[in-house]
């Protein structure tokens, strides 16, 4: 004699299936919090022209609008780190102006739409290489990613640093990376 089985049927409601692609996202989102968390931006700094955006991957130590100098913070990790590489890229060239072992950092951008109403970013730290400190000769950081504030739109014109340049670029699009160790 046979035995009858029954076989149980399993039906999933629009809800159900809602609530697992609900904690699916959930679960990579707050895995993509948590890394970046505690991950180093790199760069943690990105000074580019078109506007001038400047941008930093840790946030900023003085993130209010309307600023002539900005504070950048260091990894989260090692906030008070020493500044590593920095890079500038320009027309498919990258120029290393990191500065030596116990000279500051001292590099000097002209950005504007030509060179006499152009404005001077001065990107400097101490000969330890810590306090970063953007800041500029006219005009103002402005916004929550930190446009410059000009009435016409800029590059940058040339880039320099102690011993090291003046690098023109003549395509748009240059950048200045600045790394912490």
């Amino acid at each position: 004699m046979l035995k009858e089985i029954s076989v149980k049927k399993t039906e999933l409601s629009l809800k159900d299936m809602v609530t697992a692609v609900a904690i699916g996202v959930g679960a990579f989102v707050g895995t993509v919090l948590v890394k970046k968390f505690f991950s180093r931006a790199d760069p943690p700094i990105i000074i580019s022209d078109g506007s001038l955006s400047v941008y930093s991957g840790n946030d900023w130590n003085s993130p209010s609008n309307h600023v002539h100098a900005l504070r950048p913070k260091g990894p989260w990790l090692h906030p008070n780190a020493p500044v590593g590489t920095v890079e500038f890229v320009y027309d498919g060239t990258t120029v290393d102006l990191t500065p030596g072992a116990g000279e500051a950092l001292d590099v000097t951008i002209l950005y504007g739409a030509s060179e006499p109403t152009s404005d001077t970013i001065h990107v400097t730290t101490n000969p330890a290489h810590h306090n970063l400190r953007i800041s500029a000769d006219a005009g103002l950081f402005d916004g929550s990613f930190f446009s410059r504030e000009l009435d016409e739109e800029g590059h940058i014109l040339s880039v320099s640093a102690p011993g090291k340049g003046p690098y023109v670029p003549t395509t748009p699009g240059s950048e200045l990376d600045i790394y912490f160790t």
